[in-house]
């Protein structure tokens, strides 16, 4: 079971008020004295008001002796729920947590289902609905994020098109166990392979990726394990059980005459987080499908990159894919990669994952994406000047999803390989290329005119937590951004302000229908036309959308404290770990800081505390009975072990 931090508790201990609680479970209270609050307590029979709160600790209490505690004690209580079961209801009240179904008790609780257990569901419907649990899961829990961070293959855009999931054991708390359609419901799960024979769910602590197949149904789930430190044996790599019958990214792969095909979906994702957009892959090495030669046979490529792992069982598997692919009168080349690695090493192992694969692709004649994946988002408040007309002699292509203008094709980008250039420079080539551009540009409409600039630059100023916006006489002011770490919602408090009038309200910025009313309620307390009220509400759902990635960012970036040896402490360290006698200076050390005895022991942990610089490093159980000295002997070994490496905690 995924730990709930103390961080996160104490959060919801102080964010959610527990007079409000109280007023949303009617009961009603009334003031005491210049700090409580008395009502009737819902738990017994109460005449004589008993149930008293104080409202600056956030602390219930009933006088009669039904108990008391904070808002998590009052909803366990109240709704008879796990404490798991309280977090989460205390998280949507704050805008954390999906919105998930609900079936009531014949008590009239509400519980959070998966689906309706009374509505039967085809397989391929009950499957989306796991898929929507598991990526709301993902937005909601920062660790999943992290994980694809530090494998260099995090990206919003990818998040959203591949609806990115996380399995985190709490699927099975939304199914019901007490009635014959809940029992029905779980059998069908297991049929499907989201639960075990156990009841387990099958894919936990993995991210999750839907492979979705050409209906657009979700035809398998591959699930890769990011919890640290697992039982030896524990696969790490997951499927649902059955044959295999989509290809990953698929439908990007229509129209390209050249395919990037990878051992793993790992891989493929680092690819395409990199601007490689026409990539797939298989099921493993040996695991090239009958779906993908269908594929392959309805979209014709011209050329494969085979951008198989460099290991025995890569090799083999490419060598042997490749005779059967130019059987069928395919192009294939592959991507050399450094002995032992795979694509997401690479990415990995080189500050710049993007200039490190695309070396290794340029061996393979793969040229650069059109234009970078990850080009940061410019939020630009004051207007911006029109761009300069191009020549009147060609056109700038636009690309037909973002609207951006793409680089025009010269003779240089065509010598150079930037830009659209689909083969190698040749003098006809340039020729026809620079025809299709005059006929383009005659084709075109001319530019519409540049929009009205405004007489006020509107600016904007952050200070913490709070940004603040001037639009000429308007002041918008932005509360509340630092806890929104998920990309499916943007709960904040927004207030506009001209002159005396002003309006305030929290809403959730992702949501179309919130915006929408607070436009229409700011129009009538100011005063201000809709179309300015709506121009500037859209600026400045811009600028908080990116501050609100960087803050995500932030928090799924690895902390990282460099420490630089000065040369006389680097000569020490060096003599140190070149004395023949290492192992008895360590245990010398060892007595000089007071812990006599345990020879064997203090060197055996010691050397697996600092075996942490070993990709396969040791781990150690202090076993011993009541106060025979365990916590002294970690905390002289940790000791020894430097601050920024030691992370120490408590269950």
């Amino acid at each position: 079971m995924p730990r709930i931090s103390e961080a996160e508790l104490q959060r919801l201990k102080r964010e959610v008020s527990l007079a409000v609680l109280c007023r949303d479970y009617g009961i009603e209270l009334k003031q005491i004295g210049p700090d409580n609050l008395m009502g009737h307590c819902p738990f017994h029979q109460d005449k004589t008001p008993s149930f008293g709160v104080t409202p600056s600790k956030n602390l219930w209490n009933c006088l009669a002796g039904c108990g008391g505690g904070d808002t998590l004690q009052l909803v366990m209580k109240k709704e008879g729920v796990s404490f798991r079961h309280a977090v989460e209801i205390l998280q949507r009240k704050t805008g954390l947590a999906p919105a998930v179904p609900v079936v009531k008790t014949r008590q009239g609780i509400e519980h959070p289902v998966l689906v309706d257990p009374a509505t039967a569901l085809a397989d391929h419907a009950l499957l989306q609905h796991v898929a929507d649990f598991y990526h709301q899961t993902f937005l909601n829990d920062p660790k999943a994020m992290k994980y694809l961070e530090q494998r260099k293959c995090f990206h919003p855009e990818a998040v959203k098109i591949f609806r990115l999931g996380y399995a985190n054991r709490t699927l099975g708390y939304r199914i019901p166990a007490t009635t014959a359609e809940g029992r029905k419901l779980k059998g069908q799960l297991q049929r499907l392979g989201i639960l075990r024979e156990s009841g387990h769910e099958h894919l936990t602590g993995s991210v999750v990726f839907p492979v979705l197949d050409a209906q657009g149904n979700i035809a398998q789930m591959y699930g890769r394990k990011i919890t640290p430190n697992l039982r030896e044996g524990t696969p790490l790599h997951l499927y649902l059980p059955g044959e295999h019958k989509a290809v990953w990214n698929g439908p990007a792969l229509a129209g390209q005459k050249e395919w990037l095909l990878c051992e793993a979906l790992m891989d493929a994702l680092t690819l395409w987080c990199t601007g490689y957009r026409n990539v797939t892959a298989s099921y493993g090495a040996n695991g090239f499908t009958p779906a993908h030669w269908q594929l392959l046979d309805q979209l014709k490529p011209e050329r494969i990159v085979l951008c198989y792992d460099n290991d025995d069982a890569g090799n083999t598997a490419a060598a042997k894919l490749a005779e059967q692919l130019k059987a069928k009168g395919m192009r294939v080349v592959r991507a050399k990669l450094p002995p032992g690695k795979d694509i997401n090493d690479v990415a990995r192992e080189n500050k710049n994952a993007q200039a490190a694969l695309a070396t290794v692709l340029e061996g393979a004649g793969v040229r650069l994406p059109a234009r970078p994946a990850d080009k940061p988002a410019v939020v630009t408040l004051a207007p911006t000047p029109a761009p300069a007309e191009p020549p009147k002699h060609v056109a700038m292509a636009v690309d037909e999803i973002t609207g951006e203008s793409l680089p025009i094709v010269t003779k240089e980008s065509l010598e150079t390989g930037i830009g659209w250039a689909p083969a190698p420079f040749t003098p006809a080539l340039y020729t026809e290329v620079q025809a299709q551009q005059i006929s383009l540009a005659a084709s075109q409409p001319p530019p519409p005119a540049p929009a009205a600039k405004e007489e006020d630059p509107p600016s904007a100023t952050a200070n913490g937590d709070e940004v603040a916006f001037t639009f000429g006489e308007r002041q918008w002011r932005v509360r509340g951004i630092g806890k929104n770490l998920s990309f499916e919602s943007l709960r904040v408090q927004l207030r506009v302000m001209h002159g005396d009038s002003y309006h305030l309200d929290t809403l959730d910025l992702c949501n179309a229908k919130h915006r929408q009313g607070f436009l229409g309620q700011a129009h009538g307390e100011t005063g201000l036309a809709a179309d300015v009220l709506k121009r500037d509400l859209g600026q400045v759902l811009l600028k908080v959308e990116e501050l609100q990635e960087q803050r995500i960012r932030r928090t799924v970036e690895p902390e990282k404290k460099e420490i630089v040896l000065k040369d006389d402490e680097r000569e020490a360290a060096l003599a140190l770990l070149q004395d023949p006698k290492l192992l008895d200076r360590i245990l010398s050390d060892f007595e000089r800081c007071g812990v006599v005895g345990e020879q064997t022991n203090k060197l055996v942990g010691y050397l697996a505390a600092v075996s942490r610089k070993l990709d396969d490093p040791l781990a150690v159980i202090i076993q011993s009975t009541s106060a025979a000295g365990k916590s002294s002997l970690m905390d002289a070994i940790l000791a020894f072990v430097p601050e920024e490496q030691r992370i120490k905690y408590s269950a």
